[in-house]
């Protein structure tokens, strides 16, 4: 309820995500920027702005009905997406998962769905934190250190979880309109039903990735095509696809980029041009995990050139 009363249409898309996530979910200043691919001094301006507008404003902020109610559905979503993506790869954590933020939005996702039972967008959404959920287990060893999707114990993947994914996604499909929720959750299915990391159907997930960056055109969709197309064509055609992103604005300061960049070359064994990469990801400030892992790449790479 509150969720949907700081959605106000007093305010821009933009703003209203960033006061649920800041006031109502927690978020710190970094952690809002990160998910929206800005700068902290972006969303200090825009929460700037926000409480100006609230202050203001003669509108009355309580909780909609009727159309109203629905008319603000979409930024909802759009809100639980980023709380959800927060707790599945957090920013600042000391831990990569944040089971309990994951778990919030799903929760909260779910009354969505419930309530807004025509609204098969909605269901898709829920679908895809089914899927991602499913695999938790997998993502962190017992040593609480990341392990690589291509590495994981598919073992250890939550069937039952995938199970109830798919049924929200076949929930999903009775739909006229298309959403990136419906593509990034088909994606999610991809995975999550392929018998293995190498009988995975990436011809189909590049095909859905593409249409999702017609969804979202952003630089981070354009950086998991580069990556899949490593599976494709080859890991030089991706650090070729990899070198092209290097001057976008969001990827300026995301680490995932040159870290990609480290991991590929390492994997053809350029040590040292890997370690120069590894060294950029960690200069850019990632969550303690993610660091605690790139260093341990870095630490595997010196000790590989030593040998030769």
């Amino acid at each position: 309820r509150m969720i949907f009363t700081c959605c106000h249409p007093n305010l821009n898309v933009e703003a209203q995500i960033v006061l649920t996530l800041k006031t109502l979910c927690g978020f710190g200043v970094k952690e809002v920027a990160n998910a929206l691919l800005t700068t902290e001094s972006t969303i200090n301006k825009r929460l700037y702005r926000a409480k100006k507008s609230i202050r203001e404003s003669n509108a009355s902020f309580d909780i909609p009905q009727g159309i109203a109610l629905k008319s603000r559905l979409e930024t909802v979503c759009l809100t639980l997406y980023l709380l959800f993506n927060e707790g599945y790869n957090s920013s600042t954590s000391d831990t990569i998962i944040q089971k309990d933020l994951c778990l919030e939005a799903i929760r909260l996702t779910k009354l969505l769905v419930d309530r807004f039972e025509e609204n098969k967008k909605v269901c898709a959404l829920l679908s895809l934190m089914c899927f991602h959920t499913a695999r938790f287990d997998a993502r962190i060893d017992n040593k609480g250190a990341i392990v690589l999707f291509e590495d994981q114990d598919r073992k250890a993947w939550n069937k039952e979880l995938i199970a109830v994914g798919m049924q929200y996604l076949k929930r999903s499909i009775h739909d006229k309109e298309l959403s990136a929720y419906h593509i990034e959750a088909n994606i999610a299915a991809e995975h999550c039903m392929a018998a293995n990391f190498e009988a995975t159907n990436w011809q189909h997930i590049h095909d859905l990735y593409t249409l999702l960056a017609k969804f979202k055109p952003n630089a981070i969709i354009q950086l998991n095509l580069a990556i899949i197309n490593s599976q494709l064509e080859g890991i030089e055609s991706s650090l070729e696809m990899l070198d092209q992103l290097k001057g976008h604005s969001e990827l300026r300061n995301y680490h995932l980029l040159p870290a990609t960049q480290g991991i590929f070359c390492m994997k053809l064994g350029r040590y040292e041009q890997a370690i120069s990469y590894l060294e950029s990801a960690q200069a850019l400030n990632p969550s303690p995990t993610e660091s605690n892992f790139i260093l341990d790449k870095i630490i595997a790479c010196k000790a590989l050139l030593s040998a030769l």
